[in-house]
């Protein structure tokens, strides 16, 4: 017997519990949307992708003085148009990269364009039964920090932070779907930490995140943050 098809939101599927995942065309946010299908695949989700077409670099290409300088070191005026057509093509390849890993995971997907700070576009929209999967830009505690505090001011949504290259640990393995109650593990050795102030959303987010651990096969640290 062979599975029916997936189908995306635009196919009218039934709503059910969401990853959501930012995209773009770089190896890091590659990682991410691995590591955010094998999530979904786990908890049988549905895997949502949200390209964000950058505000900000499409009004610097409004200002007059505005330059770019190309791989050949040409220094050239930025063009409006030519940004927006090189955000859509990006936009589509992401959305066949989401395709891919989602058909390869046995899960529900759906894709989306939306116009914004990327951060803040995506927790804008994303809801409160949703995890919103963030990259974190890199190892400096304070580039991290500022990623949380931007991803998490305005989400009504879980937030899980992805070490860069966490995705790319192990190659995509999704439970067959006769044994979509199995659960695989996502970074084998890596916990997932939770940090716990006593408040309610504290606990809230520290049972989140213990149950998590659990399902993918992770340890788990609570990090007493109390004062």
């Amino acid at each position: 017997m062979t599975a029916a098809p997936k189908k995306t939101e635009e196919d009218g599927a039934s709503p059910q519990t969401r990853i959501v995942v930012g995209l773009d065309t770089s190896i890091v946010a590659r990682d991410a949307l691995a590591l955010a299908a094998r999530l979904a695949a786990s908890v049988d989700a549905r895997l949502k992708g949200v390209f964000v077409e950058d505000e900000n670099l499409i009004h610097l290409a409004d200002l007059p003085f505005a330059r770019e300088i190309s791989f050949s070191g040409e220094i050239r005026e930025l063009d409006p148009e030519r940004i927006l057509r090189a955000m859509k093509a990006q936009a589509e390849s992401a959305r066949r990269l989401l395709a891919r890993i989602a058909s390869e995971a046995h899960i529900d997907w759906s894709f989306d364009v939306r116009r914004g700070r990327p951060l803040a576009a995506l927790a804008e929209h994303a809801m409160e039964d949703d995890t919103l999967v963030i990259r974190s830009p890199g190892a400096v505690s304070r580039e991290i920090g500022r990623t949380v505090r931007v991803a998490t001011r305005e989400a009504h949504a879980d937030v899980l932070l992805v070490a860069r290259g966490a995705g790319m640990k192990s190659a995509l393995v999704a439970p067959a779907p006769s044994l979509r109650g199995s659960m695989q593990p996502i970074v084998t050795g890596r916990p997932v930490a939770a940090a716990d102030d006593g408040s309610s959303p504290g606990e809230m987010c520290s049972a989140f995140a213990e149950s998590l651990a659990a399902r993918i096969g992770a340890p788990f640290m609570r990090l007493d943050a109390r004062g």
